[in-house]
């Protein structure tokens, strides 16, 4: 869960984070597709395959 602010990029920067972290991939790999400055975000994750993303979601869940 992201608990940072809208202010200034921060919940975003908190997303990206998060998501490095439990995908297991360096943030600056992970790219804010679609929603900047809104609730619902898009991200493309350029070091991962759809397959690799696919097992990783998959593992998660």
């Amino acid at each position: 869960m992201v608990a940072a602010p809208p202010v200034e990029g921060k919940a975003n920067k908190a997303a990206k984070a998060y998501l490095a972290e439990l995908f297991g991939v360096k943030a600056n790999t992970i790219v804010l597709a679609s929603g900047e400055h809104a609730r619902k975000k898009t991200f493309y994750f350029t070091s991962l395959s759809e397959d690799s993303l696919a097992d990783r979601l998959n593992s998660l869940l």
